[in-house]
């Protein structure tokens, strides 16, 4: 019976583990296991080197080890994390960013109720740090304050002090910078980088008690302009595509305000915040995406659109060692998750100027906007000399499983592009221009 299968197979590696001069337990059985479903050579010496590892990380599993040694990804803490994520599907920076305010304003009030005036230079420093006060130029900016909360910012921050004295109307003030600083907050273009960067300089010119700095800190208001200005710099806008290297640079930047942010944390005593663990996460993610980028062509893409962000994945296949050749396909696999489409594949493939993409999608509803707008897809391609051809299908379902049919939702990361001819890859600049 299937039992006594077991026992015997696990009789075959304990004697592997023996001949190696490696103790037989239940999680080196495992790594035999692991190695021989990843085709790995089970001799002594590399049986020794693999259990060598495993043994370094007593919290990871064998699996884990196997294939971060396997696909030459750096072994140690961060990466096994980083795989725990990317196997758990929790690996999203998009997610990562939209938890990131709340640990923020918690950290900020947690000072506050300890010290103003670290409070106030900590605030400051972190924002530098991510460039949350730096306005790009050249951008189109809306703000993204409501007309309560600009009337709630205003009273809160014209209280306990004799010299700000507004409630309602920018005509309440005379003083210069308090007129400029009332016109940005009431203007409708303004962008919340230039809003935080004035409240910045006015708050730190205050003399606040620790119970009104928390309550600022706190304020709905803030909290907004907090998330929409790491949203802008946390984020991707398709629009940089026109960039050249425009995902590298984007990345390039994500890695070294997190770095800064992290080292900042650490001298103020804060490196086990939150917060803190949030900027590590993203900056771990990146790290991640790099090492995976020596084995496929993988890109995460955390985007940034005038409606909703999205989260979206990007594989591009192509021969590793060879240059493509003319008349050559290319391959690529774009998968996004918006709140709008749900989760959508768009399979493509494109030789020189032609290409075909297959989209799969969740619902009825979705595969008939799909229908109603690919002509618009079409004519945008159609302008930038593409002919392209579409087809549109329902994700299918998985088999009965405890007597009901359920759909597939999640896609496995290492079963469906880690092993798909892991080591014919290697990252190609998307030539078509992804907004269309």
């Amino acid at each position: 019976d299937r039992t006594s299968m077991e026992q015997a197979g696990n009789l075959v590696l304990a004697k592997i583990l023996g001949e190696a001069g490696i103790e037989v337990n239940e999680r080196n059985l495992e790594l035999i296991k692991s190695m021989m479903k990843e085709q790995i050579p089970i001799d002594a010496q590399t049986v020794q080197k693999y259990a060598k590892e495993l043994a370094l990380f007593p919290k990871a599993d064998a699996d884990t080890i196997v294939r971060l040694e396997k696909y030459q990804i750096p072994l140690n803490e961060e990466m096994v994390t980083q795989y725990g994520n990317y196997k758990n599907n929790e690996y999203q920076i998009l997610e990562q960013t939209s938890a990131m305010p709340d640990t923020m304003v918690e950290l900020f009030s947690e000072m506050a109720g300890e010290d103003t005036e670290d409070a106030i230079m900590f605030w400051g420093d972190v924002m530098d740090a991510l460039e949350l006060t730096t306005v790009e130029k050249g951008k189109e900016f809306s703000n993204p304050l409501s007309e309560e909360q600009k009337q709630e910012l205003l009273t809160l921050l014209g209280e306990e002090s004799e010299e700000l004295e507004w409630t309602d109307t920018i005509e309440r003030t005379e003083d210069p910078k308090q007129q400029e600083l009332l016109q940005l907050i009431e203007a409708e273009d303004s962008a919340p980088e230039e809003i935080l960067k004035k409240i910045q300089t006015m708050v730190a010119q205050k003399s606040m008690s620790k119970e009104h700095l928390g309550r600022f800190f706190q304020n709905d208001g803030f909290h907004t302009l907090l998330r929409s200005a790491l949203e802008d710099k946390m984020l991707f806008d398709p629009r940089m595509l026109e960039e050249e290297r425009a995902i590298s640079n984007f990345y390039q930047k994500l890695m070294e305000r997190t770095e800064k942010a992290q080292k900042i944390m650490e001298e103020y005593g804060k490196g086990e915040s939150s917060f803190a663990k949030a900027t590590s996460e993203i900056n771990g993610n990146v790290k991640f995406m790099g090492a995976m980028n020596e084995m496929l062509n993988y890109v995460q893409l955390p985007l940034k659109f005038t409606e909703e962000n999205a989260h979206g994945d990007l594989y591009v296949y192509t021969k590793k060692n060879l240059l493509r050749k003319k008349g050559e396909e290319l391959t690529a696999l774009l998968h996004l998750e918006l709140d709008s489409l749900g989760k959508l594949d768009v399979f493509i493939r494109m030789t020189e100027l032609k290409v075909n993409t297959d989209f799969t999608l969740e619902s009825e509803e979705m595969l008939d906007f799909i229908g109603e707008h690919i002509e618009e897809l079409n004519e945008r391609l159609a302008r930038k000399g593409y002919r392209m051809s579409s087809t549109m299908q329902l994700k299918k379902e998985t088999k009965e499983v405890t007597g009901k049919t359920q759909k597939e939702t999640n896609m496995d990361f290492f079963r469906d592009i880690v092993n798909r001819d892991k080591k014919t890859m290697k990252l190609t600049r998307f030539s078509f221009d992804v907004r269309a």
